[in-house]
C-alpha cells in the first residue's frame, strides 16, 4: 500500500468476525497475498509476514488471544485507530488495516497491516548519538547516568532489566532515555527537546494512566526505524505490555 492510499481505521474494523474454523485455518484468513514470513522465529508475540509485491508493507498476526480487549498490543493499535493525534505523529507507526476474527473455539485472532520498518539495531552508534542530541536536552547527562547504571547491572540482572538485544552503549542510552521519560511524566517537559516526541510520550502516559493493567515496555524490539531523506525516524511500535 502506498502512503497516499492511507485511510484512518474505523472502530467497526476492530470488531471480531466469527469463523467456524480452527485456529490455524482462521489464521490463513488473515495472511497477506503471497505471504512470506520474516523476522524472529519466536511466535509468542505474533508473526510478521510480507507480500513481495508490496515491499513497503508488513502484516503482523497475533493468534490465540484469550480476551482481545485485555491484550496490550490490541489496545495500542485500537488507540492508533481512534485518535488523529496519534495517526499524524511520526513517532507512531502508520497502520493501514486491522482485521479481527474469532475461531470456532472462541479464540480471538487479529492482523495488523502497517508500514514496513527497519529494526532498531540497524542504527549505527553515530545515528543513535545524533538522535539523542536531537531529541533530548542534556543528553550527555543521560549518557553518563545510563552508562554508570549499566556497569552496576550484574549478568543475572541484565536478562531481566536490560534487553539482551540492546547492542552497544549508544543504543542502550537512547532506549533508556526514552524509557525513563515514559515512566516519569514529570521528566517529559524537562528532558524532551522534540515537541512531537513529547506529544507521543504524553499520549502513551495517558494510556498507562487510564489502564492500571498496562506498564511501559521500551526495548530494542519495540522501537523501530523509518528511513527517509531527512534521516532516521524512531517509531514506537509496541510500547506497553
Amino acid at each position: 500500500m502506498k502512503l497516499s492510499e492511507f485511510k484512518t481505521i474505523t472502530p467497526k474494523d476492530l470488531t471480531p468476525k466469527q469463523y467456524k474454523l480452527g485456529n490455524i485455518a482462521a489464521t490463513r484468513k488473515l495472511l497477506p497475498k503471497n505471504a512470506e514470513r520474516i523476522g524472529s522465529t519466536d511466535a509468542r508475540f505474533g508473526r510478521v509476514y510480507v507480500n513481495p509485491e508490496e515491499p513497503g508493507t508488513a502484516t503482523k498476526i497475533v493468534r490465540k488471544v484469550e480476551d482481545i480487549h485485555s491484550d496490550a498490543y490490541f489496545k495500542y493499535i485500537s488507540a492508533l485507530a481512534k485518535n488523529d493525534r496519534i495517526t499524524n505523529n511520526p513517532f507512531f507507526p502508520r497502520i493501514y488495516k486491522v482485521r479481527v476474527v474469532k475461531d470456532k473455539q472462541g479464540k480471538d485472532l487479529y492482523s495488523v497491516e502497517m508500514e514496513r520498518l527497519q529494526d532498531f539495531d540497524t542504527l549505527s552508534a553515530e545515528e543513535c548519538n545524533m538522535l539523542g542530541q536531537k531529541l533530548f536536552f542534556n543528553y550527555a547527562g543521560f549518557e553518563r547516568d545510563m552508562l554508570a547504571r549499566k556497569k552496576e547491572i550484574t549478568p543475572t540482572q541484565h536478562r531481566d532489566e536490560v534487553s539482551l538485544e540492546d547492542r552497544g552503549d549508544a543504543g542502550f542510552v537512547l532506549l533508556k532515555a526514552i524509557g525513563k521519560c515514559l515512566e516519569n511524566p514529570e521528566q517529559v517537559a524537562t528532558y524532551i527537546k522534540d515537541p512531537k516526541l513529547k506529544a507521543a510520550l504524553v499520549i502513551l502516559q495517558g494510556m498507562l494512566k487510564r489502564d492500571v493493567g498496562l506498564v511501559p515496555d521500551i526495548h530494542s524490539g519495540n522501537i523501530m526505524v523509518r528511513r527517509g531523506p531527512g534521516g532516521p525516524q524512531l517509531v514506537i511500535t509496541d510500547p506497553i505490555c
